[in-house]
């Protein structure tokens, strides 16, 4: 991943990998804190260490544990207590804005929702809506 990193010298950063799923993180809570925690932390290392002007990268709806608030707000998640593995390594990476704080990182966290269509993923819309996320206008 660093040769990455030195050889493209990116402004922006987009991490969207994780290992989600509930039910795996109880059978494997290792593996989702291996890919999860570990892998995010690497790459806001790097992130810090060629300083990358803008992170974005994905929660998940899962860090709202069992709230009942609708519609939910940032602010709740916080006081949730993670019901799974797999929430508490998406809660754990919160630990993000740390960069943001000491290396002057700007950071955009996306929490997503369920949901299960290619299309997104796929489509110009998404890839639109980032790159206006960090853009400097």
């Amino acid at each position: 991943m660093e040769k990455i990193f030195e050889k493209e010298k990116p402004d922006a950063v987009c991490h969207l990998a994780a290992r989600a799923g509930v039910r795996f993180s109880v059978q494997h809570p290792e593996v989702s804190i291996r890919d999860n925690v570990h892998a995010t932390a690497m790459i806001l290392q790097l992130a810090a260490k060629y300083k990358v002007k803008n992170f974005v990268y994905a929660s998940s709806s899962s860090v709202y544990g069992g709230c009942t608030t609708i519609p939910f707000r940032e602010e709740d998640a916080e006081k949730q207590i993670a019901l799974s593995p797999y929430a508490a390594t998406k809660k754990t990476c919160n630990f993000s804005f740390f960069f943001s704080f000491f290396f002057f990182l700007v950071i955009h966290s996306f929490f997503f929702f369920v949901f299960h269509h290619f299309y997104f993923f796929s489509c110009s819309f998404f890839h639109s809506f980032i790159l206006f996320c960090i853009s400097t206008k």
